[in-house]
């Protein structure tokens, strides 16, 4: 038997059937946000509980303070913008953002209360979605300032499916609160996957 069987047999050998397509990735966007302790390693460590649980973290905008909405005598928040790609549904990216509140830490005593890190489902690419436990696009992203500033500076361009609006449209047209909106940090500077010794 020469070598020219051999190849052959190992060819022959190759798994047959139909092939397996992974779904394709989608771009989401989520919000981040702390009031409640170190605020930016929690933040840190809400984005590296994400990038864990399988988001991969594609952009990040810079990192900005606002007094809390709503809620006198809370603490001020600081709060970013995350574009990644998620191969899932969306309960899935749910499941892993829940996760992330928890292993921070994430109590809710009562509606509105001060967190170690809260995470919203701004986008989930064009999709429009309303459930008991998710409403995307986030219902309120809008009218948030801590949102549409920091949104656009990763994505000025995208197109919010409900309204037809791009982001660059909405931080023009919308009026946004709170109106005091303070630069803490650089995206640049936040590195997020170093970490710091307890």
């Amino acid at each position: 038997r020469g070598l020219g069987d051999v190849y052959k047999r190992q060819v022959d050998l190759r798994p047959r059937g139909p092939r397996v397509s992974l779904p394709p990735a989608v771009t989401v966007f989520l919000g981040l946000g702390s009031n409640m302790g170190d605020r930016l390693e929690l933040l840190r460590g809400g984005v590296r509980a994400l990038h864990r649980g399988g988001l991969a973290v594609r952009r990040l905008s810079s990192v900005v303070e606002t007094p809390a909405i709503g809620s006198k005598g809370q603490p001020a928040f600081l709060n970013l913008v995350l574009e990644g790609e998620w191969m899932g549904e969306p309960d899935a990216l749910w499941a892993v953002m829940v996760g992330a509140e928890e292993m921070a830490g994430r109590e809710r005593p009562f509606p509105n209360a001060p967190r170690t890190l809260d995470v919203d489902l701004l986008f989930f690419g064009g999709l429009i979605l309303r459930t008991d436990h998710l409403r995307v696009p986030h219902p309120h992203w809008k009218s948030r300032s801590f949102v549409v500033q920091p949104l656009q500076q990763v994505a000025p361009g995208f197109v919010d499916p409900e309204t037809g609006f791009s982001v660059a449209d909405v931080a023009r047209l919308w009026p946004q609160q709170p109106g005091e909106v303070s630069l803490v940090m650089a995206a640049d500077a936040f590195n997020w996957r170093r970490t710091y010794p307890s």
